[in-house]
């Protein structure tokens, strides 16, 4: 068992290295689009799962539309892997915070959290995201503490402003 474990962190830590080397090699897309709307699918998609778990899902988007540039694909299908890793870890009764805000840069500033702890496999499907996320322009940040984490997703592209 405990080789079965060392393989698969091996394994991990070798799918990371292709993937960050790959991500090189990405074209970036700098087609713009509206952040706003894009968080608001995500959010319609995460209350369906949150309501079955009797999850509240807790939101804060601007009225305004935010434009920004980059893959919205991939930053759609990583954000929307992390929400639901973050709404897995929660209990009935918990909540999942989606927070979207114009940064002191002027650029769109993505932030969820949850009161689920982390653990050591979310910290590796996070080191893949990383990776993808910054193949589509796009930085992500954990802030805050195991037991409530915090991820903020960033524009990386000095060409974001809409």
């Amino acid at each position: 068992m405990r080789y079965a474990r060392g393989l698969r962190g091996e394994l991990a830590r070798l799918h990371r290295g292709l993937e960050a080397l790959f991500a090189q090699f990405v074209r970036v897309s700098t087609d713009v689009w509206d952040a706003t709307e894009t968080v608001a699918d995500l959010v319609l998609l995460v209350e369906a799962a949150a309501k079955k778990k009797r999850v509240d899902v807790v939101v804060d988007l601007p009225d305004m539309p935010l434009s920004t540039s980059g893959d919205r694909t991939a930053f759609r299908r990583v954000t929307l892997g992390l929400a639901l890793e973050i709404l897995d870890r929660l209990s009935p009764g918990g909540s999942l915070d989606v927070h979207l805000a114009q940064g002191a840069d002027g650029l769109p500033q993505l932030e969820l959290s949850g009161s689920a702890p982390l653990d050591l496999e979310i910290e590796q499907r996070l080191a893949a995201a990383r990776s993808r996320l910054a193949a589509a322009g796009f930085d992500l940040v954990r802030i805050g503490t195991w037991d409530r984490p915090r991820f903020v997703f960033t524009p990386t592209l000095p060409d974001r402003k809409g």
